[in-house]
């Protein structure tokens, strides 16, 4: 997760090195190895590392291999062998070096195949190339957007990063707030425009977008990949599914393993504990050191709560260290009030001083962490009504039979078929309505009122697939704030989160299995964990959280004269009268109604600090904590 920032003068004028080092020091919080800079007439670059793989020892950055096309990248890339097959290296003596970097795999795909090299890489990546050739700027960011690329065009300047603070420091890029990603924030609790921050001046790269800019044609975006619907696999041997599984899970967590110590978000689920045993099983196959410690969030007292008993057994029979981080005693308002964890935009997260401690207990074991997101979305189950949609009846019929009769395995049903069985699907969180503590002149302003009918009321994207709704959730909008969430950008702290299920491989091969039985209560997992993980972990049914901790907790303890004292500076967002209505009904909300109740509160708070450094220098941003200690 190193840091980039890239400085282009679009009138020709020459970049000021100091100010381009100014910037790319800011970022020396997540690339604490080295900070460079490079600049040539009227570009410029910097990066600031943090080493987290073994090719990266090697790295330097900004690279450059003919001093004519350079490049920097915060990137990973997967599945080296293949793409340096295809790019066809030739290892003669004395002309190559032993170890290809990342970067320069990169470089090399853009020499080979131009704007088209973006689709023939697999990984995580956001990276910036100047091609003083062609006088011109290329730029990606990856298929699911893991890397976060923010962008500013003001004045004479053009400004790129993965870091939204980076930007900020330069004194062409106002704080003037984007009053309809407010708008989206307050009604929705996040952004539906992909393509827009907080900020007027400061625009987002979509995931699997390129990014050009020429003083002939100026900037330009275009997607160059959207996910695939697959056609259904359709194996003779039951086993067949299994092996190609785990050997698609291997490939992806080897990927994401270059490095001697892992840290692993460790649950007593299914995912994050497949995904820890198919680590050791790879590093054990390729006889690989590896120090692979768990990280388990858990509640002993304040809700009913077993992942400590589950987290626990898993650990022990893989063999793994296992750190327990107990939540019963964060603050609700020190997650909202202190200055540490001031984030570059928005977020109505009143756990936050629980998510940031996390990320400080693992950055003291590894800069690396495994995360399980994505196992609960790429095995959606499909119900046999769903099924008959979009499948012949005899097709249904068939994959019907051998799972009851086969693997002892019953479908979801559906409603209106054979009544409505006991069905998992991940809790969602659904505001109770149209908030009624807006202002209504911003309402007017921003014609709220249609943007909320616009979102509630779009009609569903259709694919046709028995697997709709495992490819639905997998390409949810929601993706892009819970995947920029785990950013250093966001967090403060030099940890790369790796998530071994947002693969392209892996990926479409879950999203093309048939839905029974491997989609139902995630039995592919199940049947292919048997003997590696302990029988009570493995046949486990999907248990969210026990309770809302919230709701546990009780808003109660929210300091509420400092809430009083900040919602003034929010007053042309919000009605205020309508805010302390909320507070005076507190006693009665439930668990739900606290995260709607926190939306205009978390905004408040968030906008009281950005008011401040308004007031003071229009032209400098909030102050950025980088201290983890």
């Amino acid at each position: 997760m190193s840091g980039i920032v890239a400085l282009i003068h679009t009138d020709r004028s020459p970049v000021d090195p100091h100010l381009l080092g100014r910037m790319n020091d800011f970022m020396t919080f997540r690339g604490p190895d080295a900070q460079t800079i490079w600049s040539q007439d009227f570009v410029g670059f910097g990066h600031t590392m943090l080493r987290t793989t073994w090719e990266s020892a090697a790295e330097s950055q900004p690279f450059t291999i003919d001093r004519q096309v350079w490049i920097v990248a915060d990137a990973r890339i997967d599945d080296r062998q293949t793409l340096i097959e295809q790019l066809d290296f030739r290892q003669e003596s004395g002309d190559r070096k032993e170890i290809l970097t990342d970067v320069e795999l990169i470089l090399q795909a853009y020499l080979r195949w131009g704007d088209d090299c973006a689709d023939r890489l697999l990984g995580d990546f956001a990276f910036v190339i100047w091609d003083d050739r062609q006088q011109r700027l290329f730029c990606a960011r990856d298929h699911f957007g893991v890397k976060p690329f923010y962008y500013s065009q003001v004045n004479n300047c053009l400004l790129i990063s993965n870091t939204l603070d980076c930007l900020r420091q330069h004194p062409q890029v106002s704080s003037k707030l984007n009053e309809r990603t407010i708008g989206d924030l307050l009604l929705f609790d996040m952004n539906y425009d992909l393509e827009t921050t907080a900020f007027a001046d400061i625009q987002r790269l979509p995931a699997a977008h390129t990014f050009t800019w020429s003083s002939e044609r100026g900037v330009q975006t275009r997607r160059y990949w959207t996910m695939p619907v697959p056609e259904l696999i359709r194996y003779a041997n039951p086993q067949d599914y299994l092996d190609r599984f785990q050997e698609l899970m291997g490939q992806s967590v080897g990927d994401r393993l270059r490095t001697d110590r892992v840290a692993s978000f460790f649950s007593g689920g299914l995912d994050s504990t497949t995904i820890a045993a198919t680590a050791l099983a790879v590093a054990k196959q390729r006889s690989q050191p590896l120090d692979l410690k768990a990280f388990s969030i858990v509640y002993d007292t304040l809700i009913p709560d077993r992942e400590r008993y589950y987290a626990g057994l898993a650990a022990d029979k893989l063999g793994m260290a296992i750190d327990y981080q107990v939540a019963d005693n964060y603050d609700l308002n020190a997650s909202l009030t202190s200055a540490k964890f001031q984030l570059p935009e928005p977020s109505n997260n009143p756990l936050q001083e629980l998510d940031w401690d996390s990320f400080r207990r693992v950055s003291a074991h590894s800069r690396v962490v495994l995360c399980g997101d994505g196992g609960d979305e790429s095995l959606t189950p499909t119900t046999v009504r769903e099924m008959i949609q979009t499948m012949s009846l005899i097709d249904v019929g068939l994959d019907v039979s051998r799972s009851l009769f086969g693997f002892g395995v019953k479908p979801h049903w559906g409603s209106g078929l054979l009544g409505r069985m006991r069905r998992w699907r991940q809790p969602e969180r659904k505001l109770q309505g149209y908030p009624t503590w807006l202002n209504p002149d911003f309402v007017r302003s921003m014609e709220l009122a249609q943007r909320w009918s616009e979102i509630k009321d779009r009609p569903k994207k259709l694919v046709d697939s028995p697997r709709s709704p495992a490819y639905h959730k997998s390409t949810s909008m929601l993706w892009a704030a819970i995947l920029e969430y785990n950013d250093p950008g966001y967090s403060g702290i030099p940890v790369e989160v790796r998530l071994p299920f947002i693969d392209l491989r892996l990926l479409n091969y879950l999203l093309a299995l048939p839905p029974t039985p491997w989609c139902v209560d995630k039995m592919l997992m199940r049947a292919a964990m048997k003997d590696i993980l302990p029988t009570e972990v493995r046949l486990r049914p999907k248990t969210p959280l026990a309770g809302d901790p919230l709701a546990a907790k009780g808003l109660q303890s929210m300091n509420r004269v400092s809430v009083s004292n900040i919602l003034p500076a929010i007053e042309s967002y919000v009605n205020i009268g309508g805010i302390y209505q909320l507070l005076e009904s507190i006693n009665s909300l439930n668990g739900w109604e606290y995260w709607e109740y926190l939306i205009p509160i978390s905004f408040a708070y968030w906008f009281d600090r950005h008011l401040d450094v308004v007031k003071d220098d229009p032209l400098q941003p909030f102050p950025r904590r980088h201290d983890t200690s």
